[in-house]
């Protein structure tokens, strides 16, 4: 049996539900009507200004659309559950019925489906063929491999014939293969009827799998399915742009453009050549180099202890930088505890915050008196841009140790960081990150490179793109372009610069896009789904909340949503700089997505 699944959160229909309230009369009653005008309000404000009316004419239209992502989640769900034997039942759980929208629910809090209930009857009927790929993404010339299953509550038995057909993108059969199988019956409600049905798709565009099973001696009618899948051209459409420079800090983006686009790209020692197309990579924010150091000591002075007993330590660098705090004065406190030295004058080091030295000739030692003593130091930094970096610019004995950091601002937003592997729950219930996952990441560029760079794209026409893995890289480059005034980021409701993921698992987000010259060949005027691959959760989940400048025209093309925000944010944006385009997405995993792994769902 399984139970919660968690789910895939999906937004209300908020324009229906508040037609709903007005059609009653119950304009000043409902109890949540609020939160429904205020997110709608919010969605028709962003189809509005970023001429997503073609694509979605009402926001009900986009919310239809973007619940098919949910469906398909439950559809496959159900499938997986009911054609696995060993499972007795299903239980699917909405979790919550609470103030506001039904997240997680198959409907909406008004009872309304997301989207059409077919996709889930597919899955739901007494008989279910299910034709699974063991990939649903390719491109022209990749073998796909299809295995068919079956669902059988209706006592189908015996000698069967299962016939699987492929269309090509124009209809034409590009594959067709039939086998004779045995339906086992009786008891056996879910088994695997054949396995690796082989064909290679040239063509890019939609590939559709027909499977058919009928009785060839055996019980049983006509059982029909089909699923989808994509094939995707790196090559198709506009000719490659052959003058490439890449500057990243990895070779990930330079090796994908050679493998995949067939250019041998420059380096960064030619952006002042004649170019086509700049593409940029950010890397980690962090040049520390550190080893980790436990003690099993009770450290006092402290309702944490534990928060003190994992720590890190090294020599000098750069700590790391954090993002996303409201500009102005920022509350930084520093936690120490000296846990492997026992006398004064063994360990000294300086502190330094957003380049300014907070704590000269440091001895934890000395200052907590005494070893395994917790010492806390707190600070007030002005930032302008909402940004906060730690580093430690001299060490004079041993090495720099630290435990843990917070940082609060003006509305109380706040980041905890422990200087561990794993995450601390402190005795007030705050989560407290490992630094590697807290982490923001740097454009390694210097401020000459990047206004050559500038440069290029407003006189020459050079094409820049920001090639991010995820929102915390997305960022740093908007942040670049913001203090450039190419770019303006905006603050709401404690977000400053960005939207990141769903507040818990069920809450759930969503990208969707429109009709646009940069989705050219890749599915549009619909949700990013499956053919997209994105993950709702994770630390490089999210969008930003940026606008355009009055000299800098910005066109988007895919936005972002999150539980019941009642904001929409920008998840693929070209900017107009001079004579040039920047190129601009925060989706998770877009760089990593480069290295084709040719992983099977088994």
């Amino acid at each position: 049996m399984w139970g919660e699944m968690l789910g895939v959160g999906m937004p209300d229909d908020h324009q229906a539900i508040v037609q709903w309230y007005q059609t009653n009369g119950l304009t000043s009653t409902g109890y949540d009507l609020q939160l429904h005008q205020q997110v709608l309000g919010a969605y028709n404000g962003f189809l509005d200004k970023w001429s997503f009316r073609s694509s979605f004419p009402t926001a009900s239209s986009l919310f239809y659309e973007i619940g098919k992502k949910s469906y398909f989640f439950w559809q496959k769900l159900m499938e997986n559950g009911r054609m696995c034997d060993n499972n007795d039942y299903l239980v699917i759980s909405g979790w919550e019925s609470t103030l506001g929208e039904n997240h997680s629910g198959l409907v909406d809090a008004h009872r309304n489906f997301r989207t059409d209930p077919s996709i889930l009857k597919k899955a739901m009927n007494p008989e279910v063929l299910v034709v699974r790929p063991k990939r649903l993404v390719l491109k022209p010339g990749e073998t796909a491999n299809v295995d068919v299953h079956l669902i059988n509550e209706t006592g189908r038995t015996g000698a069967q014939t299962l016939t699987v057909t492929v269309f090509n993108p124009d209809g034409s059969v590009l594959y067709s293969q039939q086998r004779s199988v045995t339906a086992t019956g009786g008891d056996v409600y879910g088994q695997m009827l054949a396995t690796n049905f082989t064909f290679v798709p040239r063509t890019n565009g939609t590939v559709r799998i027909d499977g058919l099973l009928q009785a060839s001696g055996g019980t049983g009618g006509v059982l029909t399915n089909e699923v989808e899948l994509l094939v995707v051209d790196p090559l198709a459409g506009a000719p490659i742009l052959p003058r490439i420079v890449v500057y990243e800090s990895s070779n990930q983006i330079a090796s994908a453009v050679a493998n995949v686009l067939g250019v041998t790209p420059l380096n960064s020692s030619h952006l002042t050549d004649p170019l086509d197309v700049m593409v940029m990579g950010a890397g980690s924010s962090s040049t520390w180099s550190y080893q980790t150091y436990n003690t099993s000591d009770t450290i006092s002075n402290t309702s944490d202890s534990g928060l003190f007993q994992d720590q890190m330590y090294g020599k000098t660098g750069t700590v790391g930088s954090w993002f996303g705090f409201a500009p102005g004065n920022i509350t930084v406190q520093l936690d120490f505890a000296e846990t492997f030295f026992g006398a004064t004058n063994s360990r000294i080091f300086d502190v330094a915050l957003n380049g300014t030295t907070v704590l000269t000739n440091l001895d934890i030692y000395q200052q907590a008196c005494g070893r395994d003593i917790a010492l806390v130091k707190t600070f007030t930094v002005n930032s302008t841009n909402g940004v906060i970096t730690l580093s430690f610019p001299k060490v004079s004995k041993d090495n720099a140790q630290i435990a843990a950091l917070k940082i609060t601002d003006a509305t109380n937003k706040v980041t905890a960081v422990v200087f561990s592997t794993s995450s601390f729950t402190d005795h007030n219930g705050l989560v407290w990150q490992p630094l590697a996952t807290s982490l923001m990441p740097i454009l390694s560029i210097t401020d000459v490179q990047w206004q050559t760079a500038l440069n290029q794209v407003y006189s020459n026409g050079v094409r820049l793109v920001a090639w991010p893995n995820g929102i915390s890289e997305a960022m740093v480059f908007a942040n670049r372009l913001t203090a450039s005034n190419i770019v303006s980021v905006v603050t709401w409701n404690g977000n400053n610069g960005f939207l990141a993921e769903a507040n818990a698992p069920w809450l759930g987000s969503w990208y969707f896009a429109r009709q646009h010259w940069l989705l050219d060949g890749l599915p549009v005027n619909s949700v990013l789904g499956w053919q997209y691959l994105v993950p709702h959760l994770g630390a490089d989940v999210g969008a930003m909340l940026i606008d355009s400048t009055p000299t800098c025209p910005m066109d988007v093309m895919i936005g972002y949503g999150r539980d019941h925000e009642a904001y929409v944010g920008v998840g693929c944006a070209v900017v107009q700089y001079g004579n040039g385009l920047i190129v601009l997405a925060s989706l998770p995993g877009l760089r990593d997505a480069l290295a084709t792994t040719n992983a099977e769902i088994t």
